[in-house]
């Protein structure tokens, strides 16, 4: 039994103490949206596992104990429409009498519009999963401070046009880049530490882990907690080595429940073909003929790109790629 399950739970938030190898970008986020004047626009960037939604989340918290403020969170893997941001945005932020699909896009906005009594933070986490990305303008003239979550800049900005790019330009970036083994090996000594009932680890248990999690703090803790459950808390190399690719899968799996309509059809066509990677173009024509409404070429190649980073596909070649599954 876990004495702090929280602990090798990679989506909870963690007990400050816990943060480790990200105190730094914590002071500036924190800072950065601390009232009375937080930034209007922050991007927090960096690769798949290396704490973005965790520093957003727990600056967060440390606020809103603080002080007076309005905050809310939208993971743009379930919420990816422009009014659906806009539903969730003044859901959480305005005390505003609104019904889901009868409140118009410009009364959304209106409501934004208003002048809020205390300082207000909307987190868009994963916001380059956004489908019409005149959304960010249509947050970035209200008076509201947002947060962008995203793996990389050029995926955000793609199809987003001179104006809108030209207005989001401007704004505080902090970089999260990929944890270094020996500062997973540390993540976890921690985690392990709060979590397990006794020390049935070792340290080159942890640096095994570390070594083969590619500087994804989701794999690594995924990996501790999987190894655990199956031995009853007994760590020991086989039981780790057999954890590893079944915390992978797990989050494969977990991922794959992620998708919209469109992402997953253009994942299915690459699943149902044997063997053989498929162009970016393929995929696209493939995907176009099974979807009503299809998105365009270029948005099937940022699907692709981010079905890549969630480790679901396989990238073959340099420039022109090709894509197959990860089995």
């Amino acid at each position: 039994m876990l004495s702090a399950p929280d602990a090798l739970d990679e989506d909870a938030v963690p007990e400050r103490e816990l943060v480790v190898h990200r105190r730094d970008e914590l002071d500036r986020l924190r800072k950065t949206l601390s009232p009375p004047t937080p930034s209007d626009l922050t991007y927090l960037i960096g690769p798949t596992g290396t704490g973005k939604t965790m520093l957003s989340k727990l600056v967060v918290d440390i606020l809103e104990r603080k002080h007076n403020i309005r905050t809310v969170y939208i993971n743009c893997w379930e919420h990816y429409e422009r009014t659906a941001i806009l539903y969730q945005a003044v859901s959480g932020l305005c005390d505003a009498a609104i019904q889901r699909g009868s409140t118009g896009r410009s009364e959304l906005i209106d409501y934004l519009n208003d002048d809020p009594p205390q300082p207000q933070i909307l987190i868009l986490d994963e916001a380059d999963q956004l489908a019409d990305k005149r959304v960010l303008y249509d947050l970035h003239e209200a008076p509201v401070n947002v947060v962008l979550i995203a793996n990389n800049e050029d995926d955000l900005f793609a199809d987003i046009d001179d104006r809108v790019r030209s207005r989001l330009a401007v704004g505080q970036r902090i970089e999260c880049g990929a944890y270094s083994t020996r500062e997973l090996a540390e993540i976890l000594e921690q985690r392990a530490a709060h979590a397990l009932p006794s020390r049935r680890y070792t340290p080159q248990h942890l640096d095994w882990i570390a070594d083969h999690a590619d500087g994804d703090a989701r794999v690594a803790i995924r990996t501790l907690r999987v190894a655990n459950e199956q031995r009853d808390g007994n760590l020991d190399r086989p039981t780790i080595d057999e954890a590893l690719p079944q915390a992978r899968s797990e989050l494969r799996q977990k991922s794959l429940h992620q998708l919209n309509d469109h992402q997953r059809a253009a994942y299915d066509v690459i699943a149902d073909v044997d063997d053989t990677p498929l162009t970016t173009t393929e995929v696209a024509e493939r995907y176009q003929k099974r979807v009503d409404n299809p998105r365009t070429t270029r948005q099937v190649r940022t699907y692709l790109r981010k079905l890549h980073q969630y480790n679901l596909l396989e990238r073959h070649g340099t420039s022109n790629y090709r894509w197959s599954l990860i089995e």
